[in-house]
């Protein structure tokens, strides 16, 4: 900014104030809060032609593993749509307004199937996650000894890693971190919790589920409905993962742009390995 050469109405000339801890005279800094709407970058690749010397074969590398092939959106930009869709409820057709505004033409329908054609690739991860749910399933309804039995077996090994992991983060930050704060109160009542295992007659608490479930309500209100059977499909699996990205403290768009360029290349069997839980960032 520009800096003033003498002061109103004086025709002194104006110097540099050294700061004088007596008085508090120097250069005070401002801050503003600005925005710059988010950008767009075009990656481009490039694959030289090469000819054998020997046998003048063509050859050319291959291109990269893409979330959807032959399709134009990276990983970033794919992730972008499902997070503004699922986790902020922001419908397809506003979000193609959004980017017209940016100066690209993405139409609803293209935008439609990018999210069936990503969300069937991170088909895998939610199953996954819904086996998790499934245990409790199966012993809901079953006899108080039936379902402590299958809640030993199959919720309390989670609950134990669960706490050794806790127990873990303690050392690697610091004792005074709110996060140290809440991982204390958090082991200070994993043995509340444990009767849970132990006596079928005990529910485990839905409220997180019922919260969770507004997010649906909200968006099911601004976008009205799924469109069809495979839109609805698209849908449980987006919410599903956005939700349980944010359970573990997890930016959903972050993780959703590592794994959408990671799956592709992903062996099906230790696909597991990409779910929020084991997400480093």
């Amino acid at each position: 900014m520009p800096v003033p050469t003498a002061a109103d109405n004086c025709a002194g000339s104006a110097r540099m104030v050294r700061h004088e801890p007596a008085t508090g005279l120097k250069a005070v800094p401002n801050e503003e809060l600005e925005y710059v709407p988010g950008r767009f970058i075009v990656n481009r690749i490039v694959r030289p032609r090469l000819t054998c010397a020997c046998c003048e074969r063509f050859m050319q590398a291959p291109l990269p593993s893409r979330p959807i092939k032959r399709g134009r959106p990276g990983p970033g930009l794919l992730a972008h749509v499902l997070v503004s869709k699922y986790a902020d409820h922001l419908p397809l057709y506003r979000q193609s307004q959004i980017f017209d505004r940016e100066g690209l033409d993405l139409d609803r329908s293209t935008l439609a199937d990018w999210v069936g054609k990503s969300t069937a690739l991170l088909e895998p991860l939610a199953g996954r996650i819904a086996q998790l749910y499934a245990d409790e399933k199966e012993a809901r309804g079953s006899p108080p000894d039936r379902r402590a039995e299958l809640r030993r077996a199959h919720a309390a090994p989670v609950f134990d890693e669960l706490e050794q992991w806790l127990a873990a983060q303690l050392t690697k930050i610091s004792g005074k971190s709110p996060l140290a704060s809440a991982i204390r109160y958090t082991l200070a009542r994993m043995e509340r919790t444990r009767p849970y295992l132990e006596h079928g007659i005990l529910e485990l608490d839905n409220n997180a589920a019922e919260r969770g479930m507004r997010s649906v309500a909200l968006g099911r209100k601004n976008y009205l409905f799924v469109g069809s059977e495979a839109g609805g499909k698209a849908a449980a699996i987006a919410y599903t993962l956005v939700a349980t990205a944010k359970l573990n403290g997890v930016d959903p768009q972050a993780w959703l742009a590592d794994t959408l360029a990671r799956i592709p290349d992903y062996k099906i069997t230790k696909v597991d390995e990409l779910l929020p839980w084991h997400w480093n960032g």
